[in-house]
């Protein structure tokens, strides 16, 4: 009982602790922060908002109006009775793979609010279907591992299997199974009221996960002044930075190694804190945060483990 109430002291202390260093780090470098932000500003209306906008427009769309239904029927019977999921869910999958994060969280979430798929489900895909875009990956990566041929498709297409065989192993314990063709009863929106709605969403989206993107921009930038404001100081700098935010961990790389490798395909395959609470920013009422978690992780570590014969193969093909 003493263990438990003095955990319980320090959990609440913590938050109180962090908000206080936060304060004080704010108020004794105020030109610093306004940078940062001014930085973060930057980033995302050169950067997160043309990339993200119009493929949020194009997946509510997507969702509303759907068009992918009869194209993907086929498809859809063989990765139900593959992955135990239902047909609707199979969009949101494809959407995620190709849009790239929250975009993928944003249409699962759409499939989720209309009954098309039920809450086990919604779960259980979230962290699979909610990943970093092929041109998200292969930019950022090209910059940090340039020396390496194909690093950035590569750590894309690593990202692809870690979510698909941790979707392959989940299936073994999912009882989520409908009728291949279950879009019937599905509500589909004329196009001008989809359109109408798909750019509402995407806008508001868009600003939600600017602001994540720029408050966890900021903490990146606070820690690495409180341990020097060397960015490529330490591998435990670049470690944390990954954990908070993945562009700041990838950018953060400065030497290309098999190590560096292996870790930046765990921050790519993770996603960061960022992207959690970008993802929950628009999520609804009751889903699981911490099945969203450890998820994301244990997609951390597959592709973390994946890039190990992956380098070797590309280092070899350098050769």
């Amino acid at each position: 009982m003493i263990k438990k109430a003095y955990y319980g002291y320090i959990t609440e202390l913590l938050p109180a602790f962090i908000i206080a260093a936060a304060t004080i780090m704010i108020l004794s470098h105020p030109n610093f922060c306004a940078e940062s932000v001014r930085d973060a500003l930057e980033l995302c209306m050169g950067r997160v908002i043309p990339s993200l906008f119009p493929f949020m427009i194009i997946s509510a769309m997507i969702v509303s109006t759907k068009i992918l239904s009869s194209a993907l029927r086929l498809p859809s019977l063989f990765f139900s009775k593959l992955f135990k999921v239902s047909p609707s869910s199979f969009q949101a999958v494809i959407i995620g793979c190709f849009c790239g994060f929250p975009v993928g969280a944003a249409s699962l979430f759409g499939l989720y609010k209309a009954g098309n798929i039920e809450k086990e489900e919604t779960e259980r895909l979230l962290p699979l279907c909610n990943l970093c875009s092929p041109a998200f990956v292969i930019f950022f990566s090209e910059k940090a591992f340039g020396d390496i041929p194909f690093a950035g498709v590569s750590l894309y297409l690593i990202q692809l299997f870690s979510s698909l065989l941790l979707m392959m192993i989940t299936s073994s314990r999912s009882n989520v199974f409908k009728t291949a063709f279950g879009y019937e009863n599905e509500k589909t929106l004329s196009f001008s009221k989809a359109f109408i709605l798909s750019v509402k969403t995407a806008l508001h989206s868009s600003i939600t996960v600017c602001g994540f993107v720029i408050t966890f921009y900021l903490i990146n930038e606070l820690i690495l002044l409180a341990f020097g404001g060397n960015k490529a100081s330490s591998l435990p700098i670049m470690i944390v930075s990954g954990l908070l935010e993945v562009t700041c961990g990838i950018t953060n790389i400065s030497k290309s190694s098999l190590l560096t490798f292996c870790i930046a395909s765990f921050f790519i395959c993770f996603g960061g804190l960022s992207t959690v609470f970008q993802t929950f920013a628009i999520a609804p009422d009751g889903i699981s945060r911490k099945k969203y978690i450890l998820g994301k992780g244990a997609m951390g570590i597959i592709g973390a483990l994946s890039a190990l014969p992956v380098f070797l193969i590309l280092k070899f093909l350098k050769i």
